[in-house]
């Protein structure tokens, strides 16, 4: 009998030699890639973060400008002695909460964060109405001087929210030693002191006399609800 042909044997494949298993796991493009994809998860990581703080910004300075508005009416008369100016910082206070979506630095973004902004425009505005008042006290001394007249009211409320309180300013004052007497034609509308100060009791409209040395002025004040 014949005897089977003996079968050949299978050649081992070679392996890849280490040098070039390492060559290929650090082919510089795969490199650039991962590093590509390592920065677009950490931008988007960032912007995500920035916009959870910027949301939680608006919430605090919403719940700041509640705060300040109840405090502004609880105590009506403390807020309606202060100057203009501090009043206008007090009313921007809640804004200093919010974050700004401009995170350029140096000076051009300081000058373009609507925070620096909004506190330029309310300074712009308070300064204006000042001068504004100002124009208004100087037009009705010139009026009253014109007039050869040494008592006048210079400034008053023109309109006053029911239960609110203003003072009068006249170019005479009992604080000088004037002899000065303030009355209102309805005191169920708003009543008025000697000193000047005005209280708002009813929606309406009542005129103002003050007299002083055989003089007196009359303005007329709207009381609303």
């Amino acid at each position: 009998m014949t005897s089977p042909m003996p079968m050949p044997s299978a050649t081992p494949m070679p392996s890849p030699a280490p040098s070039a298993m390492a060559e290929t796991a650090h082919m510089p493009g795969m490199d650039a890639t991962a590093s590509a994809n390592a920065a677009r998860l950490a931008g988007a990581k960032h912007a995500r973060e920035a916009q959870s703080r910027r949301a939680g910004g608006v919430e605090w300075a919403l719940a700041g400008t509640v705060v300040e508005t109840q405090a502004r009416e609880s105590f009506e008369d403390l807020f309606e002695c202060l100057n203009p100016y501090v009043d206008a910082g007090i009313r921007w206070l809640p804004l200093l909460l919010l974050r700004p979506m401009n995170n350029d630095g140096g000076f051009s973004g300081f000058v373009k964060d609507p925070r620096v902004i909004s506190a330029a425009a309310m300074a712009a505005i308070v300064f204006g109405a000042d001068m504004r008042r100002k124009g208004q006290e100087l037009e009705l001394k010139l009026k009253a001087e014109a007039a050869n007249k040494d008592l006048y009211i210079a400034r008053y409320p023109q309109e006053l929210a029911r239960g609110a309180n203003s003072m009068l300013r006249t170019s005479i004052s009992i604080l000088d030693g004037g002899d000065v007497e303030s009355t209102s034609s309805n005191e169920d509308v708003l009543t008025v002191a000697d000193d000047g100060l005005v209280t708002a009791n009813n929606s309406g409209t009542a005129s103002v006399t003050v007299r002083a040395n055989g003089q007196r002025d009359i303005v007329s004040i709207k009381v609303t609800d």
